[in-house]
């Protein structure tokens, strides 16, 4: 899969920008640090993509559907990172922007 264009990037920082601002947490970047943050992400995910999906064990790695994988992907993230009961509402109101998004 190609790597996001430069306006899906911006539309992945509106979207935490507005989910951030609307629960009150503030992200002490600049628009372009924020790009440049989720730009090295994208490319780490676009140059991983091998080994991410390698790290799916059998059946589930020929069973799941691309999208499947990526839900599942962020799953483990969340339930690794997100502890915070603030966080996680910043998280739900960005997974909803970012599914209008992708739609």
């Amino acid at each position: 899969m190609a790597k996001l264009s430069a306006n899906q990037q911006t539309t992945v920082l509106d979207a935490l920008m507005k989910a951030s601002s609307k629960h009150w947490q503030q992200i002490n970047l600049t628009k372009p640090e924020a790009l440049a943050a989720i730009d090295g992400l994208d490319t780490y995910q676009n140059d991983n993509t091998t080994p991410i999906n390698l790290a799916i064990p059998q059946p589930a790695r020929n069973n799941l559907t691309a999208g499947q994988k990526a839900t599942l992907f962020t799953g483990v993230a969340i339930a690794r990172y997100i502890r915070d009961g603030a966080d996680l509402n910043v998280l739900s109101d960005f997974v909803n922007r970012a599914i209008s998004l992708a739609t």
